[in-house]
């Protein structure tokens, strides 16, 4: 009796350990924001300047990190945040979580990873640049956005905008809300006429990491081996 007991808690046991071990399978999301360049219209060519973009010396960086680990009652258990103003690479890791964010001109990357299946994390980048243009000059803005997740919960978010003091020229971005990887371009144009007056390039990423929640089929399989080692139980007593 006690050997068909210590049987079916191992079985039970086993069970247990591979519904936990699908359900809470590595979990990541990632999005690249890279390959920015400008595209330059004369729109007056009789006036005898050539069209340029001039950006200002020095541009900032904002990165933001956030992980919060719940536990079996949902309750945040633990929480950890983290910012910065400067450029470079930066690594935020917990027990089941890591966040990477790295920002440089022109180009930002956010990675979010976990084995665990009870960690919500994200982290976020942003990057902004002062620039003029000549008088009578169309500029074609383009950058190329990569994205990477592995749940249909977690999301990506990546923009692209240029404001001219108090209104917005251009606000382009992308959302992923599906497993699986993407490749976006965002793009925008700016047009000066007359002037030269500053205007403010952002770019920005966004990842967020969440749970996947476990499939029926997950379920079924824990349910179908508690019933295998219940049906091996009682043929063992029966005996």
């Amino acid at each position: 009796m006690r050997k068909t007991n210590k049987q079916t808690l191992w079985g039970l046991a086993a069970g247990l350990l591979m519904s936990c071990a699908q359900a809470g399978a590595a979990n990541s999301t990632t999005v690249d924001l890279s390959h920015f360049k400008v595209e330059l219209t004369d729109l007056a060519p009789s006036d005898g300047i050539a069209p340029a973009i001039t950006f200002a010396p020095a541009g900032g960086a904002y990165q933001r990190q956030y992980l919060v680990y719940e536990d079996e009652a949902w309750r945040p258990s633990h929480k950890d945040y983290a910012e910065l103003f400067s450029y470079g690479d930066h690594v935020l890791t917990g027990p089941h979580v890591e966040v990477r964010v790295s920002s440089q001109p022109f180009e930002l990357a956010v990675q979010v990873s976990s084995p665990s299946d009870n960690v919500f994390a994200f982290g976020s980048a942003m990057w902004e640049q002062k620039f003029s243009l000549t008088p009578h000059t169309q500029a074609l803005f383009t950058v190329d956005i990569d994205t990477t997740q592995t749940n249909d919960i977690s999301n990506t978010w990546a923009v692209m905008a240029v404001t001219d003091q108090d209104w917005t020229s251009f606000n382009s971005e992308a959302r992923s809300y599906e497993p699986g990887t993407m490749h976006r371009s965002l793009t925008g144009m700016v047009v000066s006429m007359g002037d030269e007056r500053m205007r403010t390039l952002s770019l920005s990423v966004f990842g967020f990491l969440a749970a996947p929640i476990p499939e029926p089929a997950t379920y079924a399989m824990l349910l179908g081996g508690l019933a295998v080692v219940g049906w091996r139980g009682r043929r063992r007593q029966g005996a």
